[in-house]
């Protein structure tokens, strides 16, 4: 554990937080300012900055608890659906965002990622199929 880390601090109970899950390895607590009503950061209690630096375990262990919330925020509320994604910046130690977007209600991270969407499906292709046949390759040889 990092001595400064806000979640690292959370983790050892030295900073407040609204946990709404809790077991051996990971957390997950309410984001302080969230996007919608459910809004859940998950948090391994070790100390891993990136999401690709933590080992398969440990991945296994965020990933079954992030479902597991998403299951108690689907029966607790009229969950359409829950985005998911996996951060380490602005606070360096890795957090999986679960934002539920209720039956008829909007929240900014969805109008975010439409506009993420639109400007994706609308530029002129970043890479040629030929380079696209290139990349693949060599991740599948990596």
């Amino acid at each position: 554990m990092e001595k400064d880390c806000i979640f690292c601090k959370i983790v050892r109970g030295e900073s407040p937080a609204r946990k709404v899950y809790e077991d051996d390895s990971v957390i997950g607590i309410l984001d302080i300012n969230p996007f919608s009503k459910g809004h859940v950061l998950v948090i391994p209690r070790e100390h891993v900055v990136w999401f690709h630096e933590m080992d398969e375990s440990l991945t296994e262990k965020v990933f079954v608890a992030a479902n597991r919330i998403c299951q108690k925020l689907k029966r607790a509320y009229n969950v359409k659906y829950i985005d998911l994604f996996a951060r380490g910046m602005r606070v360096p130690h890795v957090h999986i965002f679960l934002i539920p977007t209720m039956e008829g209600e909007e929240n900014v991270f969805d109008k975010f990622i439409d506009l993420v969407s639109y400007v994706q499906e609308n530029l002129k292709p970043m890479f040629s199929d030929e380079e696209m046949d290139e990349i693949a390759e060599k991740i599948r040889n990596a």
